[in-house]
């Protein structure tokens, strides 16, 4: 079945961060020459200044050089992959507050290990600016970015592996733009076509998907700058997707297991009465709060016996959106209501599919901007994992979840131009597979990406040639759970294909 949609990013930006990223073979990237800009000499063997991020965004120029002490939540960035020729930046990370993210470098390999997204940290370093280009190869355009070259954490000290759940970015609340409104063009690297895209400053708050605010589950967004305002909303359970394939198995997301287990019966009888009758307790209905899912972000999920899980889209602009909900389980059915943002029920009980097969709404009006609700249930109530993920109208590149993998029963599906496919299977410990992308399009390219069950990308293949069959060979997989496979095609082309997994 094929959603249609348009990715869309309603980002405010206050000033631009600059990230580029391809798919493809990944090489050691390195920073590239840049050319230093002359330091601020008044700022030279000063103190270092405690400054808000919303002074630093009010006049960035004036601490040129300057040793700065910045707060924010952590928010780690995309790295850079490329066929051939990487010319990345030296921001790998940043500092989310007030609505805003400063960019910032150094630290990374001692950062991305230890924190949790969203963890608030106080940071030291220079305040300098950055000349040079950013992208893959020799097109790859100039950029200058604002960063904090950082030398050292201040808070947390000392630096700590964070086991407990960070708030999100997306939780921060909202703030309004104060800029008039920016154009903003992607730069293409040369082995991906990507869309440019119009960022337009908003006075109103915006979802966030419409900012590269994600994990480094999923590609980026590339845009130039320093200072982005972040907007509202994403669940802690949820992974941010883009539109660019990527091979850096570095992001993470923790699924929430919520719930009451299973009831259970005893059998009890009156003496004498030779008839025993059976009673028991069965858990009680309730439901759990999922938080805000927003588009082109795949949650996966565990809903208990008796629980309904409810999500919240934030809708900022008038649209349509297409919701796809995918049960890991074969005997899971999934319904699906949907309430408006004045309490009015668009669905209700929505179970068109049967057991083991993805349940989709497809293009609900999402006519007044404002908060909706997704409730998610099965019929009969069942222990499942399950997939979520929707795309709007103002997607340019649509995801479809497919549904469930078996070992050794070949999938034949059709991509649309611009559609990635989604498909679920159940892996175990110690279980070794092989997956095979087999396309029947003649010049398709298929790529392939693998995720585990707690979201973290942990292979990407893509050897680069046409009408070739992809292949992960004999993979062992270390959780138990559903894993995601993920499949496009390398120049956003159309291709019909076959899909195989064996054990």
């Amino acid at each position: 079945m094929v959603k249609k949609g348009r990715i869309g990013f309603f980002v405010v930006f206050l000033f631009l961060i600059t990230a580029c990223r391809g798919f493809g073979k990944q090489e050691n990237a390195t920073p590239t020459p840049f050319i230093v800009t002359a330091v601020n000499v008044q700022s030279i063997n000063q103190e270092p200044i405690t400054i808000s991020l919303n002074d630093l965004a009010a006049n960035p120029e004036f601490f040129k050089g300057t040793t700065l002490h910045l707060t924010g939540n952590y928010h780690k960035l995309p790295k850079l992959i490329c066929n051939s020729d990487p010319h990345p930046s030296p921001v790998t990370w940043g500092l989310v507050g007030d609505g805003l993210m400063a960019n910032a470098g150094g630290l990374d390999s001692q950062l991305r290990p230890l924190l949790a997204e969203g963890q608030l940290i106080t940071a030291e370093g220079n305040w300098r600016q950055w000349n040079g280009p950013v992208g893959c190869g020799k097109s790859a355009p100039i950029k200058t970015i604002w960063y904090l070259a950082v030398n050292r954490i201040i808070d947390p000290h000392p630096l700590v592996r964070i086991t407990a759940t960070a708030p999100t970015i997306a939780e921060l609340p909202p703030q309004p733009a104060t800029l008039p409104p920016v154009a903003v063009t992607q730069p293409v690297p040369d082995s991906i076509p990507t869309p440019s895209v119009t960022v337009i400053a908003q006075e109103t708050a915006v979802t966030a998907t419409s900012t590269p605010i994600q994990t480094e589950f999923t590609p980026t967004p590339t845009v130039d700058g320093t200072l982005t305002e972040i907007p509202n909303g994403s669940s802690t359970a949820t992974i941010q997707i883009d539109g660019t394939p990527s091979s850096t198995p570095d992001g993470t997301a923790t699924p929430q297991q919520t719930g009451t287990p299973d009831g259970s019966g005893t059998p009890t009888g009156t003496p004498g009465s030779g008839t025993p009758q059976a009673t028991g307790t069965t858990a009680p209905a309730q439901t759990i709060d999922k938080g805000v899912i927003t588009p082109r972000d795949l949650s996966i999920q565990k809903i208990n016996v008796n629980e309904t899980h409810s999500w919240r889209l934030n809708i900022t602009t008038q649209n349509s959106a297409v919701i796809n909900i995918a049960p890991a389980s074969a005997d899971a059915d999934i319904v699906v209501s949907f309430i408006g943002p004045n309490g009015q029920q668009l669905i209700d009980n929505q179970n068109i599919s049967t057991a083991g097969v993805p349940e989709i709404i497809e293009n609900i009006n999402l006519a007044t901007p404002g908060q909706y609700i997704l409730e998610i249930t099965t019929n009969p109530s069942v222990v499942t994992d399950y997939a979520l993920l929707y795309t709007t109208n103002e997607d340019d590149l649509i995801f479809e979840i497919k549904g469930r993998l078996l070992a050794n029963a070949p999938q034949t599906a059709f991509l649309d131009e611009s559609t990635d496919h989604f498909w679920l299977f159940n892996g175990g410990v110690n279980d070794t597979i092989t997956i095979e992308v087999d396309p029947s399009s003649s010049g398709s390219d298929p790529y392939l990406e693998l995720y585990d069950p707690d979201g973290v990308r942990i292979m990407s293949v893509n050897d680069g040639n046409q009408d070739a069959t992809e292949i992960l060979a004999d993979f062992d997989l270390t959780i138990n759970g559903p894993y995601t496979l993920r499949v496009g095609e390398y120049e956003y082309a159309e291709m019909e294909y076959e899909i195989t997994i064996t054990r």
